[in-house]
């Protein structure tokens, strides 16, 4: 080495030299003849030769590279031959065992390199026919033939088995008896939704499809992985349902329940949140329960018994065969309608007119409402206060307090045939419709008025509106006055016999009116504890002591 480095102006090679480079040579010579280099690898050819069979891969790729310079510089070919290593693969499974690792090692030296069918042959050795990704492992074998360093690639990917799908269901309800039928899907029998669900007799109310077959996998390996079990989820035919293949028929109308597999329909409507005008109508053919509150605007029907646990506001609520119960009360704000065929039992009413075959029963009382039952109206639990408004009974009116301390007018009919009754409830109805029209007209041109004293100030337009209030404000207060002789002549017709009571356990006062048969009595003072009641011997109404 120092005779060829004594050459400056070429290498053995005949490259040319240049000063830089010779300082390098220089200094690595001295390096290599130092005590720095450990004792065994002054020849480090010798030591290659020994370890070749053990080294990594970034070793291996060295070792390449000396075998390449090697063979540059002229070396003899027996060095290069005892350092030949063949190319080697190694195929590795991943923890899950869906994917299977490879990696192709270059040969040295002039050694055999992986060839593309021993490798193939090798997977279907092993049993492995799917999943195997060819063209990533051409390309690790081809890299490998022209000496690249490569990291371990994917070459078989497994198939995870797949599900197949729940059974299709769909079921056919209608928001209301007389609306088209909607649709809604179902991906877990078990689920019962929160709207309500209605049905007439002989509606298709279900389509349970049975499910799909899901699809099996395989591993890196080749072993099958068979797909998930689906749990069995046959729909139970319940109490009026019919079942035909695949679809499900109703047998009667009423709700749709479809609960913990089951499938029922009931003569009961069970409602979990609130009524309104908006959610639709409610006609059901059955009982309704109504475990919330009943928004205004809303209509309810039903020919069973209906009962709503919150406040009701002014709705149209009707039961053509039972009763109507509300634990709450109601606030019809003068609009609202009440109505059964048997009784209407609340805690309290404001502003409604009811409407009972037999009874009505009201815990706190009622205030300006219009009351007619079949039987009887009774008001003495709480405070029993009946205020303001009308009452008609076909045999007795009970309460604790009738009127109030303002001498509001409160009026009392007993004795009347329940169809008279009705008769005049309607008469009433629009009695109190012309009312509110009557009054919101004459409030709104007297603000006007007020608003300038004289009206013929007003700007054109505005005259013109404030002329027209005036109209409506005579108009309708004519017809009020017409519809109101029209109720007294009804009564006067009905008012062949003169039986029934009111029972007053605690005040009567001023401002009461009380009408038997063809009798009338207005209350000009405080009465305890009173029968009010029609005397046969003097011809006319009489307050007697409540026993």
């Amino acid at each position: 080495m120092s005779d060829q480095l004594k050459r400056p102006d070429a290498d053995s090679q005949g490259g040319l030299s240049t000063g830089s480079t010779r300082r390098w040579a220089i200094e690595a010579e001295g390096f290599l003849a130092s005590d720095c280099v450990e004792p065994g690898l002054e020849d480090p050819l010798a030591e290659l030769r020994v370890e070749s069979s053990d080294l990594v891969e970034s070793e291996l790729a060295q070792l390449a590279e000396i075998t390449r310079l090697l063979r540059v510089s002229g070396q003899e070919a027996r060095e290069l031959a005892s350092l030949r290593q063949d190319g080697k693969f190694e195929f590795e499974v991943s923890s899950d065992r869906m994917e299977m690792n490879l990696q192709v090692t270059s040969p040295v030296a002039g050694g055999r390199a992986v060839e593309l069918g021993e490798l193939l042959e090798h997977l279907r050795g092993q049993g492995i026919t799917q999943g195997v990704d060819l063209a990533v492992i051409r390309r690790a074998v081809e890299a490998a033939q022209r000496g690249e360093a490569l990291s371990a690639v994917v070459a078989v990917r497994g198939r995870p088995a797949e599900a197949g799908s729940l059974p299709d269901i769909e079921v056919y309800y209608r928001r209301g008896m007389n609306q088209p039928q909607r649709t809604v899907k179902l991906t877990d029998p078990a689920l019962e939704g929160d709207e309500v669900m209605l049905c007439a007799s002989g509606d298709k109310i279900m389509r349970a499809l049975p499910p799909t077959a899901g699809r099996q996998g395989y591993d890196a390996t080749g072993q099958v992985l068979p797909p998930p079990a689906i749990p069995p989820r046959a729909i139970e035919v319940g109490s009026n349902v019919r079942r035909e293949g695949h679809d499900y028929f109703s047998t009667r109308s009423g709700q749709i329940i479809l609960q913990h597999g089951r499938l029922e329909v009931r003569r009961v409507m069970i409602v979990h949140e609130d009524v309104t005008r908006m959610s639709g109508p409610i006609d059901f053919d059955g009982e309704v329960q109504i475990h919330a509150g009943v928004r205004g605007g809303s209509v309810i029907k039903a020919t069973g018994s209906i009962l709503i646990d919150g406040p009701v506001e002014d709705a149209v609520i009707e039961s053509t065969g039972g009763d109507v119960r509300l634990r709450h009360g109601v606030a019809g704000r003068y609009r609202g309608t009440i109505r059964a065929a048997q009784d209407v039992i609340s805690r309290f009413a404001e502003g409604v007119s009811i409407y009972a075959g037999r009874h009505i029963v009201i815990e706190a009382g009622s205030l300006h409402s219009h009351l007619t039952a079949g039987s009887m109206i009774r008001m003495i639990g709480g405070r029993g206060q009946m205020i303001g408004g009308i009452a008609m009974a076909g045999d007795r009116v009970e309460v604790k307090q009738l009127g109030s301390d303002g001498n509001v007018v409160t009026d009392v009919t007993v004795g009347l045939h329940q169809d008279v009754m009705l008769r005049l409830a309607e008469v009433d109805d629009r009695i109190l419709e012309m009312k509110r029209r009557h009054e919101k007209a004459k409030e709104m041109a007297d603000n006007l008025q007020r608003m300038v004293g004289d009206p013929t100030k007003l700007a054109a337009e505005e005259l013109k509106i404030y002329t027209r209030l005036r109209q409506v404000e005579l108009l309708v207060g004519l017809r009020l006055r017409r519809t109101e002789g029209e109720r007294l002549r009804v009564m006067d017709e009905a008012a062949k016999a003169h039986k029934g009571s009111v029972d007053v356990h605690g005040r009567a006062l001023p401002g009461v009116r009380v009408r038997i048969g063809s009798s009338s009595v207005e209350n000009h003072e405080i009465r305890q504890r009173c029968r009010i009641e029609y005397n046969a011997q003097c011809e006319r109404i009489v307050f007697r002591p409540l026993k």
